[in-house]
């Protein structure tokens, strides 16, 4: 399951919505920023290999098919930056993979991307960069 520490929401403002009813045992509220609202559970899966080249982008693409072919929404992320096998594993999922990469778009990039597929996806598979010691880590 990804959770979000509660730090993510400490320079938040919340405000409680009025006129709607209970979930669960907490009241809904609205944030007043754009960012991670709420904590959100997802179960998710991280490929990895101990070298480049050990099939993690076709055991991801595998998964990827399999549950959406049972009817799952499945989000795919890479790790890295590779402009080639996101094209085979949005083939394989049928929505659109993002990289999670810290020099390319940044921790609160990424950690937005992840927050925002937990709200819509029923599993995210996320594709680990080259081997567990070759390249530079992402």
């Amino acid at each position: 399951m990804i959770r979000f520490p509660k730090s993510a929401w400490s320079s938040m403002r919340f405000r409680p919505v009025s006129g709607r009813r209970k979930v669960s045992s907490f009241e809904p509220f609205i944030i007043e920023r754009t960012a991670m609202r709420a904590p959100r559970d997802c179960p998710a899966v991280l490929i990895a290999a101990p070298a480049s080249g050990q099939g993690k982008t076709t055991v991801t693409a595998a998964l990827a098919r399999l549950h959406r072919n049972q009817g799952r929404k499945v989000r795919v992320f890479k790790c890295g930056p590779d402009f080639l096998d996101p094209m085979i594993l949005e083939r394989a999922s049928g929505a659109p993979v993002y990289q999670l990469d810290m020099w390319m778009v940044g921790a609160d990039e990424s950690r937005r991307l992840l927050w925002e597929a937990a709200d819509e996806a029923d599993l995210i598979l996320i594709e680990g960069v080259m081997g567990l010691f070759d390249g530079m880590p992402s």
